[in-house]
């Protein structure tokens, strides 16, 4: 991309995260081969809202490799980036 990326999952998107899915049920798109790609598109940090994921209480697919981060963080990564894309 030419500048440093980062993902955040934050409240539902934390969602994405769940092991075991079967979205093509409800003939929506996986997400989870995306992540597992990230690194191809030097994306390097996959960051994840530590209190969403308590509150859904995800069990993450064991394939993904992210980093909790609690509220006051996510403040912090966010107002650090010039451009947030939301989605």
């Amino acid at each position: 991309f030419g500048f440093e990326v980062t993902v955040l999952l934050s409240g539902a998107g934390v969602l994405q995260l769940q092991k075991e899915q079967h979205p093509e049920v409800l003939n929506i798109k996986n997400h989870s081969a995306l992540f597992a790609a990230l690194e191809i598109y030097e994306i390097k940090q996959l960051l994840v809202d530590q209190k969403a994921v308590h509150e859904y209480q995800i069990e993450a697919d064991d394939n993904l490799h992210f980093d909790l981060i609690d509220q006051a963080t996510i403040k912090d990564y966010i107002a650090a980036h010039n451009e947030v894309l939301n989605f």
